[in-house]
């Protein structure tokens, strides 16, 4: 199913790469946007991400695309070149933060997840617990995120496929196990 955008509502990519890899991390977050300068606006997004949420990421991997799209195709594409600004040992690339974005709302389809790179060793212990000053971090450095785009009114939303309108973001809570992206071997 393709994924249901209304008007003023945006998909917003942020694009992370690591030094050595091939494949990007991109995290994907859903904006309904309702003031009256979306071209100058859009940018502050970018902006406000590189910021805040960037502080929580390993330096080894940097913020180096910001995406928009609305239903007809991309809006804004900015390049970025930010760096992470943990500057201790990174952990394997597939292990991120994860992040549950929350409605307020009941059932699966009501949720969503973001998936954060550069997890440094410091920040997980042998058993992939995220360390509590950690979880705090991250809770300020979103928090803020949402609060600078809040202020251009971008307001953040889940977006679903098919026909069902996008859900309001009430809330966000990183887990406090890291997620790892393995792969499912044959039996």
């Amino acid at each position: 199913m393709t994924l249901n955008i209304p008007a003023n509502y945006y998909e917003a990519a942020f694009e992370h790469s690591l030094a050595g890899s091939t494949r990007p991390a991109v995290c994907t977050i859903g904006l309904h946007y309702t003031g009256g300068a979306f071209s100058t606006d859009i940018g502050f997004v970018a902006l406000a991400w590189a910021q805040h949420v960037m502080l929580s990421v390993q330096d080894s991997w940097t913020f180096t695309d910001f995406r928009a799209r609305d239903a007809l195709g991309s809006v804004a594409n900015l390049a970025q070149a930010v760096t992470g600004g943990t500057s201790h040992t990174g952990t394997t690339p597939n292990v991120a933060f994860l992040m549950k974005k929350l409605t307020g709302l009941g059932g699966r389809a009501n949720h969503g997840r973001l998936y954060l790179p550069g997890v440094s060793e410091q920040d997980v212990d042998v058993d992939g617990t995220v360390a509590g000053s950690k979880l705090t971090e991250l809770t300020t450095n979103f928090g803020a995120f949402a609060t600078d785009c809040a202020a251009k009114s971008f307001f953040l939303v889940i977006l679903h496929n098919g026909t069902a309108a996008p859900t309001p973001m009430t809330q966000f809570l990183w887990e406090g196990t890291a997620a790892t992206q393995r792969r499912r071997l044959r039996k």
